[in-house]
């Protein structure tokens, strides 16, 4: 293995999973005690619940927020996280974005900005930090993309200083982003998605939509993965706490003692199903690696993505069957089946209130089961 991935006590991850050419379905169950696994910012934060049954939800998104961060611990690169924009990212790899850094006097000219404010509204161009990036269609036109609709400037009165028009300082800017640009250098719609696929590990495992302005089209991933939900239902706790720290010198002055909420689920065991597609896979260049991390990843994704609302949630089962045939031996339904987690109380308050069943040596032809970690 190229990644460097440390080998945990307990934790199996045999050669069979790690083929990319062959079809793995898999179960992902984490326990939570007291923490809130993820929060919905409709609802003050609160833990995400189905309101007919009572149990507990985690969405499929902040399940794969933990295999990124940690890959990115790993040091691969990742496509969806905060420290750039995402066509800024695209704008790299097609290598025919015109851009330029603006000056510290550029960044002043209120006119100027104002202008470039009503183009961004527009969405032909991005200002990102304070890199100008042109996002349209037309880029050998840009001068007078720059200063469409620019409001006429008034005629000089008298004696008043000659100076550089607005427009005469938007053309100028367009020229430097128009030599930005290495004609050379420039790919192609379908290069572009290439090159990020090979760049970029989420998008190689979970795809994604590379047109939100640039267009490098759009990747098809070969790993989905379900939203998680609890066995039984869960009791969602609302705790008020205070800080005799004050924010302002205002509150300070008051004395009053500053209050706050955190919600929390008492106790909850979460199932989530998920999916490779060895067919998707290997199109993308999916390597042993790539499953690799994504098997450690899930193993460990609340070890190392603890904080103070997450800060008692373990893994308690990642179950992968693999099928010899790329499109599958037995239908993945059934197979998940096979894995039996039952509460043993009507209101479970530990892992020791389930029974977990797995399945016995009976399984369908050209079906493996492995339990990579269990309990």
């Amino acid at each position: 293995m190229t990644t460097d991935i440390p080998q945990l006590d307990g934790v199996t991850i045999p050669p069979v999973i790690l083929d990319p050419t062959r079809r793995h379905d898999f179960m992902f169950v984490f326990e939570v005690n007291g923490d809130n696994p993820n929060g919905d910012p409709d609802m003050d934060n609160m833990p995400r619940t189905e309101p007919d049954t009572g149990r507990g939800l985690t969405t499929d998104t902040s399940i794969k927020r933990k295999v990124r961060d940690i890959a990115a611990l790993l040091g691969l690169e990742i496509f969806i996280e905060p420290s750039q924009t995402l066509n800024r990212k695209i704008g790299d790899a097609m290598g025919a974005v015109p851009q330029t850094p603006l000056t510290e006097a550029e960044l002043d000219h209120e006119d100027l900005m104002a202008q470039l404010e009503r183009l961004q509204e527009g969405g032909q161009f991005t200002l990102d930090d304070t890199i100008l990036m042109y996002l349209g269609d037309n880029p050998r036109k840009l001068s007078q993309e720059i200063t469409r609709d620019l409001p006429k400037a008034p005629k000089p009165q008298g004696d008043s200083p000659k100076g550089p028009t607005l427009k005469g300082q938007l053309e100028a800017v367009a020229k430097r982003m128009a030599s930005s640009v290495n004609d050379k250098m420039t790919l192609k719609r379908d290069d572009a998605r290439d090159h990020l696929v090979k760049r970029y590990y989420d998008i190689r495992m979970f795809g994604a939509v590379l047109s939100a302005g640039l267009n490098a089209g759009q990747v098809l991933g070969p790993v989905t993965v379900t939203p998680a939900w609890s066995v039984a239902p869960v009791t969602l706790l609302q705790l008020a706490i205070t800080r005799n720290a004050k924010n302002t010198a205002e509150r300070a002055e008051k004395g009053n003692t500053e209050m706050g909420r955190r919600h929390i689920v008492s106790h909850g065991l979460y199932v989530a199903h998920g999916h490779y597609d060895p067919v998707a896979g290997v199109k993308l260049g999916v390597s042993q690696d790539d499953l690799h991390v994504l098997w450690y990843a899930l193993t460990t994704a609340f070890t190392h993505t603890r904080s103070a609302a997450r800060g008692d949630i373990h893994v308690r089962g990642l179950y992968v069957f693999t099928h010899e045939h790329r499109l599958g031996n037995a239908l993945a339904h059934k197979l998940f089946e096979r894995v039996q987690i039952m509460a043993t109380t009507p209101a479970p308050t530990s892992y020791a209130d389930y029974t977990v069943t797995l399945p016995g040596e009976a399984l369908p032809t050209g079906v493996t089961f492995t339990p990579v970690t269990h309990g």
